[in-house]
């Protein structure tokens, strides 16, 4: 059959917390995907990844209509996709910052050995353009068609992850200021026909005044995701406190610059998630319920190594068939080898400008004598001030779940979970909070705990 109609859809995306789409590691130093040009880019296979699976949780959806069926020895002729992504190119973006980071044995705090590594990421508000090419047989397609652009656009303006390492606080990604545009062709008139030629070759070669003349796509909705969570966080230090979360051995405030050259301090994602984790951790286990990593367990059996812990004790081939059938409540929140986490903590940005940096100089006592020991004097520096905005996003959320998590914001409230390390105080207060999705109720009547 020949095709009557072909559609161009393009994106742009901010990513507010930066993004890592990951292309192997050299030694112990993770990098990001380049192209021959040596730019950083988004492989149109991870975005097409992406949309389907958000596509797939849409109601009366039929991802394979769109995305192709996949090939395996239950089908072994497959279908094509008819839907086209290509790669999203990150084209004013050079130098990338990286971020070190090491495993830790979730049982005794200390690190395990030769887990050290160095990760490059895209840096914060890092921006580019999604675009997305279909086509329509017949002119009884064309509203299906539309209609599933439609839905492309709405899930894009939810806000979806892309990228690996997302627990590491980013991947997040929003549509930018300029908004969505698109442009429909009929290929049964020459005229348009070139013209689709045309824009493609345009495109192709990084020409993007070839979408100057597309139409505003104005009708994008925000489409949630079937059983998701959102709440938005606004996190600042508690009156008269300070904290200090510092990569490598500077002991100074964690400050990275974002896609502009602003300089941001930054309150990792992952800091959060360790700690949210391990009070969460906590509940379960006051519960009764038996977890991988308990101290129970650890005091019975010794602490798991790090790769036991991620199988949740156990390698077993059910599990892996149908990770819900894991049973410990953490590793299907927190993730494991068997699924990937179904809870995100996005990175917290400020400009410099809006928090003030103190200098400390300590020195290490006796613990006996009470004396100063000779040659541990030391210093840091710490944090005062600022408004750290962190979103929290759980898919598909159980309402134990829900019910640790606000146990765990609450803690975090009264001061009972502190934040960072060295001598700073690390006490935060919720200074605003929001929720939308699964459960939302339960969230937004959250009452701020006075301590």
């Amino acid at each position: 059959m020949i095709t009557r109609f072909a559609y161009r859809l393009e994106i742009p995306v901010r990513f507010p917390e930066g993004l890592h789409p990951g292309a192997g590691s050299q030694g112990n130093r993770i990098v990001v995907a380049r192209d021959g040009q040596n730019r950083p880019i988004l492989r149109g296979t991870a975005i097409a990844g992406v949309l389907r699976t958000a596509y797939g949780e849409t109601e009366n959806s039929a991802p394979d209509k769109w995305f192709g069926e996949k090939l395996d020895e239950r089908n072994e002729s497959g279908t094509s996709s008819r839907l086209i992504v290509e790669d999203a190119v990150f084209d004013t973006i050079r130098e990338l910052p990286e971020t070190t980071h090491n495993a830790h044995n979730r049982h005794t705090g200390a690190v395990y050995k030769s887990a050290l590594f160095s990760e490059e990421r895209i840096p914060a508000n890092a921006e580019t353009k999604l675009r997305l090419s279909v086509t329509a047989d017949c002119e009884s397609e064309v509203e299906e068609v539309e209609a599933f652009l439609q839905t492309l656009a709405d899930l894009c303006n939810s806000g979806l992850f892309f990228g690996g390492a997302i627990a590491r606080g980013m991947g997040r990604a929003e549509i930018a200021a300029e908004g969505i545009r698109w442009k429909k062709y009929d290929l049964k008139d020459a005229a348009q026909t070139a013209a689709w030629l045309d824009d493609g070759y345009a495109l192709r070669r990084g020409d993007d005044s070839a979408t100057s003349t597309w139409e505003t796509f104005g009708r994008v909705g925000t489409l949630p995701l079937k059983d998701e969570l959102t709440i938005t966080l606004t996190l600042k230090p508690a009156r008269g406190q300070d904290f200090l979360v510092a990569e490598g051995g500077d002991m100074t405030p964690l400050r990275r610059l974002d896609a502009s050259g602003r300089a941001c301090w930054v309150l990792p994602g992952s800091t959060l998630r360790g700690l949210l984790r391990a009070w969460i951790t906590r509940l379960a286990a006051r519960e009764g319920v038996e977890i991988s990593d308990s101290a129970a367990k650890a005091a019975s059996e010794g602490p798991l190594p790090y790769d036991k812990i991620a199988w949740g004790g156990e390698e077993r081939d059910d599990w892996k068939e149908n990770p819900n059938l894991v049973s410990d409540p953490i590793l299907r929140l927190f993730g494991s080898f068997y699924a990937r986490s179904r809870i995100h903590i996005s990175d917290g940005l400020v400009p410099v400008e809006t928090a003030t940096v103190q200098y400390r100089k300590h020195v290490a006592l006796d613990a006996i004598s009470g004396g100063a020991i000779e040659s541990l004097l030391f210093d840091n520096d710490v944090l005062i001030g600022g408004e750290f905005k962190v979103q929290i996003t759980v898919q598909n959320p159980e309402e134990r779940e829900v019910v640790w998590l606000i146990k765990a914001l609450k803690a975090l409230d009264l001061g009972l979970i502190r934040v960072g390390s060295s001598k700073a105080s690390g006490r935060f207060e919720i200074a605003g909070l929001e929720a939308r999705g699964n459960f939302a109720e339960k969230i937004n009547v959250l009452k701020k705990v006075e301590g």
